[in-house]
């Protein structure tokens, strides 16, 4: 069989140019919005406090706080999509006003133990995968990476006295992965709505407060973190 060097030329070109075909079938956008849902907690922190003169005194708490709450967040991305796929890279920021409390109470000694914690902001990186089941209605799936710092207020009551037998604040920063299922429905061609759930773990961290007080002098407390989260929110979002 005999091909000529016109139609060689051809098929060359023609394989060239399928990278150039494909790219062009994608359409890229950026896009910003505003989004707000619920955010549980589950939350166990385990708190020792260390003496260094009476070691044999030393002692721990555990807390569950475990509750849930209002977030809200903005939101920032580049998305890729052609007729049937999405592909997108999206930045979060989250913001709660909230706090959870929890206590132990030390019937022996006569001493309530309380403990409030909170992250008020949290920031996430996510890749986003997606099919559109319809011109309009798109599925989704992400990973992602966030990091928060939580705050700690702990203080024991010297119940019999009616006093502050010790406290201490601690701050430390938790690293996490996100894994979640969205939707999204156009509106229009720029105006977005989403729904989304999310499961958020971050790795067990620990940290140590060595000016906590006890009684009138310093003294070391170690604090350990277990925190995981589940989440639903809603979106709205403008596409570029």
């Amino acid at each position: 069989m005999n091909i000529s060097s016109s139609t060689i030329h051809k098929l060359l070109a023609c394989i060239a140019l399928t990278p150039l075909t494909a790219a062009a079938s994608w359409s890229p956008h950026y896009y910003a919005g505003l989004g707000g849902g619920w955010l549980q907690n589950n939350l166990d922190t385990t708190m020792q406090n260390i003496y260094v003169i009476h070691p044999q005194y030393s002692s721990s708490h555990s807390f569950d706080n475990n509750n849930g709450e209002f977030v809200s967040n903005a939101l920032l991305g580049l998305g890729m999509q052609n007729d049937r796929y999405y592909l997108g890279l999206e930045g979060n920021i989250f913001y709660s006003n909230e706090d959870t409390t929890a206590n132990y109470n030390a019937s022996l000694d006569y001493t309530d133990h309380i403990i409030k914690t909170q992250m008020q902001w949290r920031y996430e990186l996510d890749a986003i995968a997606g099919y559109y089941f319809t011109p309009r209605w798109l599925g989704y799936g992400k990973l992602g990476y966030t990091m928060g710092t939580i705050q700690s207020n702990y203080q024991a009551i010297d119940t019999q006295n009616d006093k502050l037998a010790s406290s201490a604040i601690a701050k430390k920063s938790l690293y996490g992965g996100v894994i979640g299922l969205g939707t999204q429905y156009a509106l229009t061609q720029h105006l977005h709505l989403g729904a989304e759930a999310d499961y958020i773990h971050y790795a067990n961290t620990s940290g140590t407060v060595p000016d906590a007080m006890y009684l009138n002098w310093n003294q070391p407390y170690t604090f350990q973190y277990k925190l995981s989260q589940y989440m639903v929110k809603a979106t709205i979002s403008y596409w570029f």
